[in-house]
């Protein structure tokens, strides 16, 4: 074999090997054909929506009380409120605390998408942060 063939050949082995190196070193993840991303909010998840369907966004969770005074507000990429009440009710009387209001929190309303597992903490058994 011509020593010219050789050393062209062991030339283009050496650049793949450095390029497969270069690869190495910096992967770049290859997405499934099935993977879905929003280029402009990667954060953001398919959520259930009200009207059935799905949207890309966050689950809201908001704290308020009389005439609509926000205690509390947080977004959160998971669909389910099931593990939201007591985070809420733990942030919400921080904030409560916090902005020196009077009295303590009376009572906790919350639809039943909150419902938790029995063994969780409820709301009444959340803690009152000390001053």
């Amino acid at each position: 074999m011509d020593h010219k063939t050789v050393l062209v050949r062991q030339r283009t082995r050496l650049e793949k090997a450095r390029a497969w190196l270069e690869r190495a070193r910096t992967p770049r993840p290859v997405p499934s054909p099935e993977a879905r991303a929003c280029l402009s909010d990667p954060d953001s998840r398919l959520v259930l929506g009200k009207r059935g369907g799905y949207l890309q966004g966050y689950n809201i969770q908001i704290v308020c009380a009389r005439r609509q005074f926000l205690l509390a507000i947080e977004a959160h990429d998971n669909p389910s409120d099931r593990t939201a009440l007591v985070p809420m009710v733990h942030k919400t009387q921080h904030n409560h605390q916090a902005a020196g209001l009077s009295g303590g929190i009376q009572l906790w309303l919350a639809d039943s998408g909150y419902q938790a597992p029995r063994h969780s903490p409820q709301p009444q058994q959340a803690h009152q942060p000390h001053a």
